[in-house]
């Protein structure tokens, strides 16, 4: 079963942002970029953080004071940690309800792992916390935080959406709250907006090189900071 971010306060911000991909050619251009031979995410230029990211490093210890350039290492998959990824994304996905942030908490945005303090029946949270959720249960089976990243995608149907991002042997896989299948970044129908550079560090960066119109950043931004919230 896969699950959408149900979060629909920014249904007039993704309208927006949808049209902007359309004049700017946004989809187009990051097409040609990501080829399933692009095993690994490029590290572009910096952005800002997601709001609810960084809010979320001021309530945390995991977030680091300074951004780091460094890129994700990469861990060597085998049929174990490959099995381990498949179960923590699908354990994950069957133990969150997806509900927007509005109906958990009563405000706009808030990152957080909701299975971080278990309690009766199902946890509850939108995409940024299924990933966060996956990221936790990873660090604690011994993957390398500096070996995962978030990211940030967008769906010219679906909208904006966070996901979980390992860097393997075999290229970049995702976890993602609306699939039971790990994949390659390449080979999913997302574009993808911005990426943490790894899961110790407060840095985001574009995934691309030179491939997304800096227009539609611009406007995606624009639009972030007029409606005081990130993704989901």
């Amino acid at each position: 079963m896969t699950r959408a971010c149900p979060n629909l306060k920014h249904r007039s911000w993704r309208t927006r942002f949808a049209a902007g991909v359309a004049l700017s050619g946004l989809l187009a251009v990051a097409a040609q970029a990501q080829t399933p031979s692009s095993a690994f995410m490029d590290l572009g230029d910096h952005m800002a953080a997601p709001t609810g990211f960084a809010d979320y490093c001021a309530r945390t210890v995991e977030c680091v004071a300074a951004p780091s350039d460094q890129p994700a290492s990469v861990v060597e998959l085998d049929r174990g940690k490959r099995k381990l990824l498949d179960v923590v994304n699908r354990g994950v996905n069957g133990a969150i309800v997806a509900t927007s942030d509005e109906v958990v908490y009563g405000v706009a945005e808030v990152w957080n792992d909701p299975l971080e303090r278990p309690g009766r029946g199902f946890a509850r949270g939108d995409c940024e916390d299924f990933a966060l959720a996956k990221r936790d249960r990873l660090v604690a089976a011994g993957w390398p935080p500096e070996a995962m990243f978030l990211a940030v995608v967008y769906h010219p149907t679906l909208g904006l959406h966070a996901v979980l991002v390992v860097r393997t042997s075999e290229g970049d896989l995702v976890l993602d709250s609306r699939s039971p299948y790990v994949d390659l970044w390449s080979t999913t129908a997302y574009v993808w907006v911005e990426r943490q550079v790894n899961a110790t560090s407060a840095a985001w960066v574009r995934p691309y090189r030179d491939a997304i119109p800096q227009q539609a950043l611009a406007q995606l931004r624009e639009d972030d900071a007029t409606a005081g919230t990130g993704p989901g």
